[in-house]
């Protein structure tokens, strides 16, 4: 009697032993997760809005409609077509695009707000534009080569 429960002592024990390893794998897979999915949303965060400039201007990337303007300091991209004008700026921490007719002037209040930014600065050199991106203190250089030329 007395072997059979150091048998089911040891059993027992085997089994706790191999529930707190299970539990101990499970809590690092958990943190492995988190931190990932942490990493993910800030890669995200920079490149969803680059990712949205580069599919506007390749868009609009004709000869003469793509403008580089800057006002006081502040830096917009006027894409112009037939009918209507595109403007991408940063306006109170946000990138914001306006659709804005011809002949109507252009209010950078009335945007759409599309992403938190803390900067936003866009150089022309020859045929490219050169974008700078500041999102919760992490700048992103992107260079975008315009097509068209001019």
């Amino acid at each position: 009697m007395n072997k059979s429960r150091g048998n089911s002592l040891f059993s027992l024990l085997l089994l706790l032993i191999f529930a707190f390893c299970s539990f101990f794998i499970l809590l690092v897979q958990i943190k492995g997760y988190q931190d990932l999915t942490k990493e993910n949303e800030k890669v995200s965060e920079i490149h969803t809005p680059i990712a949205y400039l580069s599919n506007k201007l390749r868009s609009f990337d004709q000869i003469e409609d793509v403008k580089f303007i800057e006002v006081d300091g502040n830096h917009y991209l006027k894409l112009e077509s037939d009918s209507m004008d595109l403007w991408i700026y940063e306006y109170q921490g946000k990138l914001c695009e306006l659709y804005n007719a011809k002949n109507r002037e252009f209010n950078p209040k009335e945007g759409e707000k599309l992403f938190s930014i803390d900067a936003f600065n866009v150089k022309e050199e020859e045929n490219k534009l050169i974008f700078n991106i500041t999102i919760n203190k992490q700048k992103e250089e992107f260079i975008l080569h315009l097509r068209s030329g001019r």
